[in-house]
């Protein structure tokens, strides 16, 4: 498959995540691959052509616990940026993380992710989500190269991960009977 050019919906306009137009995209290889090059692909993809791929928040079984172990695996590098001061460089991957954490919310209440517009308001309209979540992703996005927002987000993880897999075992549980 040969790379495409995708067009930014406005919805997915973000200073953060899509600072241009257009991207280009190269062929989606394995989602734990994916994981290492963009945040919000699927959520994007899905905006501009519902049928063209793949779509995680109908399969979180398979999908969720990759977000969980590429976090596991990101944040010692994100730590070690920030003990040496290097604010720049933890800020790509902080990003990048961020924008995983964003999916994995709304991909546990089985929807894609609809805006990055009114991002705070939609995550408080979900049922299965962290504590005052929009109030604390407002927070990181408005500041996420600082070390605050580091601590912040690994405790978002944290929350997100319980709570996913409790709704996984009382999913389970309710399948049996």
């Amino acid at each position: 498959m040969n790379n495409i050019i995708v067009s930014i919906p406005r919805l997915f306009q973000h200073p953060l995540f899509f600072t241009q137009r257009e991207i280009e995209i190269q062929e989606i290889g394995a989602f734990d691959e994916t994981l290492k090059d963009m945040a919000l692909l699927y959520d994007l993809l899905h905006e501009v052509n519902r049928e063209a791929c793949d779509k995680p928040w109908e399969e979180q079984e398979i999908y969720v616990p990759h977000i969980f172990e590429h976090w596991k695996k990101e944040k010692g590098e994100i730590a070690e940026y920030f003990k040496k001061r290097d604010r720049n460089r933890a800020l790509q991957p902080m990003v990048l993380s961020l924008g995983h954490f964003i999916s994995a919310v709304f991909w546990i209440n089985s929807v894609p992710v609809p805006s990055l517009s009114n991002l705070t308001e939609e995550i408080q309209t979900l049922p299965y989500k962290p504590m005052n979540a929009g109030e604390r992703i407002g927070f990181l996005l408005d500041q996420p190269n600082q070390y605050h927002s580091y601590v912040q987000l690994g405790e978002l993880y944290q929350e997100l991960e319980k709570i996913y897999y409790k709704l996984l075992t009382m999913k389970k549980r309710t399948s049996q009977f």
